[in-house]
């Protein structure tokens, strides 16, 4: 449901859009008085931020006249759950990263992804530093010694330039077969020598796009932000 999307950025702003997409499609309560529309939000067990749509509409029959209907009454029922989020957002410090003039954008995107989230029901911690391999590692140790929950969604959020291959593939692996999503995020940087511009293929496997690095683990995905100034759209 799509203002269930929204419900991170506060119940005001998911109801704002619901009435917007029913007014879209006929259900407009105001302007007529025999058309519904209810909203409920709650929390369920899980602590998760939920949803509740339900509308109705009276439409006038055509050839049921002739059996005395002169109309139906459509009812509709959608409920929608936000669940919790864990996340660690993993911050390339390295040297690339610096010489594409990025990092001062990179935090001011990364602060404004942070805002999106709930302080109520999500969690998000950050790692940063100059080996990536190394942030990864950290990231999945998160998991295992944080307090995360039960019922939570986790995911890991890398944002890199263009990490040594060997080793971070192995981090990416771990977190992966720990059920946890890896999303990747890679910067370009258009002035740069070959070697600074990213390999998508390998971005790509290390989030599992599409599960093409092992099916059996969760699928992510990849994004690339072809300098720092596309930073703030990807994120």
């Amino acid at each position: 449901m799509s203002g269930a999307a929204l419900l991170r950025q506060g119940e005001s702003e998911a109801e704002q859009r619901i009435r917007s997409l029913a007014a879209a499609n006929g259900v407009v309560p105001t302007l007529d008085p025999d058309t519904t529309l209810d909203i409920e939000f709650g929390t369920n067990e899980d602590g998760g931020n939920t949803v509740m749509v339900s509308a109705t509409r009276r439409i006038p029959t055509f050839f049921m006249h002739v059996l005395g209907r002169q109309h139906l009454d459509v009812a509709s029922v959608a409920e929608a759950t936000v669940p919790p989020l864990d996340m660690v957002l993993v911050l390339d410090q390295s040297g690339s990263m610096e010489r594409s003039d990025a990092w001062d954008d990179f935090q001011t995107a990364a602060e404004h992804f942070v805002d999106r989230f709930d302080d109520d029901i999500d969690q998000v911690s950050l790692v940063s530093g100059t080996n990536v391999a190394e942030g990864l590692r950290l990231a999945g140790r998160r998991f295992d010694v944080g307090p995360v929950r039960d019922r939570s969604v986790r995911v890991v959020v890398l944002t890199v330039s263009n990490p040594d291959q060997l080793t971070t593939d192995v981090r990416a692996d771990e977190i992966r077969s720990d059920d946890v999503y890896l999303f990747v995020i890679g910067l370009g940087n258009p002035g740069a020598p070959e070697i600074e511009v990213p390999d998508h293929d390998f971005m790509r496997m290390l989030a599992n796009v599409d599960g093409n690095t092992d099916t059996t683990q969760l699928q992510g995905a990849y994004y690339f932000a072809p300098s720092a100034a596309e930073l703030g759209d990807v994120f």
